[in-house]
């Protein structure tokens, strides 16, 4: 469906309401909008909605956590650079995205 959007229509963005979706599809959305050069955007979910936790007027860009499934995690890494100087560090699973992310992380940190 998303894929046939006609320009004529001149839809500006898409706006995702379902935050209980498979994380793999809200992906797969984002990139099929972002390529059709769509804005994409996302509410509060039901719960936050009927908690008054957040209220409709809540529309926000789509954030790199959304698609996490989970609370992020705050890395505490001042030390690391030490610790890890002159040691041989074995990442395994780093086909996926946590890896190399590590990875990227380390390699770019001070060695104080």
């Amino acid at each position: 469906m998303l894929a046939s959007i006609d320009k004529k229509k001149r839809s500006l963005g898409v706006i995702i309401a379902i935050s209980s979706a498979p994380r793999c599809r809200v992906q797969e959305t984002i990139e099929i909008c972002t390529s059709a050069g769509l804005r994409v955007k996302t509410i509060p979910s039901l719960y936050d909605l009927i908690i008054g936790r957040a209220n409709v007027s809540n529309v926000r860009d789509i954030q790199i956590e959304d698609l996490l499934g989970r609370e992020p995690v705050k890395a505490v890494i001042e030390g690391a650079g030490s610790y890890l100087r002159k040691k041989v560090v074995l990442v395994t699973g780093a086909a996926g995205s946590i890896g190399p992310e590590l990875v990227m992380q380390w390699r770019s940190m001070p060695l104080n």
